[in-house]
């Protein structure tokens, strides 16, 4: 009779037949299994500790930029002044090539191209078409427009909208990516840590398993 070689079974009595069921495998092929998979965890685990390390250094470079321009425009926009309501005048047709947002692919717009003589201001306005520019142009349609200065820059808003009213939006708008980046960026500071010592932990543990595995 062959020797079963160390390995326990279980009899299972059927109406006809006997069926020798395997408990386990040796105690040398449970080990190598074993390694094995505890060799698959630490590779995983390492890949997903390197990556989320990577995507958090990421992260915070965005909200580094999103402060920095945010304070920036904030900066600007409290310096805004109007300097008066002036009227600006049909120039020329700009063609203007946009990337779609969430599409692939790219776009042309279309826009009327305003200045105004006595400041150098310069205002656009989106048209559907070029056909329609082409009809601003013809008519010579002029339109006001309130401006406001700063030290670098200007923008133009329509005669009924308050400048105040415009320069309130934008520091609202301005503070609200100025302090959302910074919330961010501090919960990255505080989850950073955490996840080091989370793996830590299972660097310790691993050390541990593979110890008991080779004993």
């Amino acid at each position: 009779m062959a020797e079963l070689d160390e390995t326990t079974f279980y009899v299972v009595f059927s109406c006809k037949n006997a069926i020798i069921i395997p408990k386990r495998k040796r105690k040398g092929h449970e080990r190598v299994l074993k390694n094995q998979d505890v060799d698959s965890v630490f590779a995983k685990k390492c890949a997903i500790f390197g990556f989320s390390i990577l995507l958090c250094i990421l992260w915070l470079g965005s909200c580094v930029v999103i402060a920095y321009y945010s304070l920036q425009d904030l900066n600007t926009t409290r310096e805004y002044q109007e300097i008066g309501v002036y009227t600006f005048s049909p120039d020329r047709i700009v063609k203007v090539r946009e990337r779609r947002s969430g599409k692939g692919g790219d776009k042309v717009s279309y826009y009327v191209e305003y200045n105004n003589p006595e400041t150098d201001h310069i205002w656009r306005q989106r048209v559907s078409n070029s056909i329609k520019g082409e009809t601003i142009l013809t008519m010579g349609i002029s339109q006001e427009r309130r401006v406001l200065e700063s030290s670098r820059d200007y923008v133009t808003i329509p005669v009924d909208q308050m400048s105040q009213a415009y320069i309130q939006t934008r520091v609202t708008r301005d503070n609200i990516g100025l302090w959302g980046a910074i919330i961010i960026g501090v919960g990255i500071f505080i989850f950073v840590p955490f996840l080091i010592q989370r793996h830590m932990k299972f660097l310790k543990n691993w050390e541990k398993e593979k110890s008991n595995n080779g004993k």
